[in-house]
């Protein structure tokens, strides 16, 4: 995660997204604080790291990260850059 941060924070570019696979709540937490939420998306690692309800309650039990904040993470981030691509 560290290594994440330290990406995040020294690559700028608008084509750069993070995804939440394999990483703990609080590494998640502070790529929001660093990058911004707009920047990620969510993601499963499904079934190889954990299940599916444990990845999607890492987004859920982020404190002071509002509900759309969470929402963008979980699906709107990635229906975006999926637009984007037609």
């Amino acid at each position: 995660m560290s290594y994440a941060v330290d990406v995040g924070m020294t690559l700028n570019f608008k084509n750069i997204f993070f995804e939440t696979s394999c990483s703990v709540s609080f590494g998640i937490y502070n790529l929001i604080k660093t990058i911004g939420h707009k920047k990620i998306l969510f993601g499963s690692d499904s079934p190889t790291a954990s299940t599916l309800p444990i990845e999607i309650e890492k987004i859920l039990s982020l404190p002071r990260i509002s509900k759309e904040m969470k929402q963008d993470i979980l699906y709107n981030n990635v229906n975006r850059l999926l637009e984007n691509i037609n």
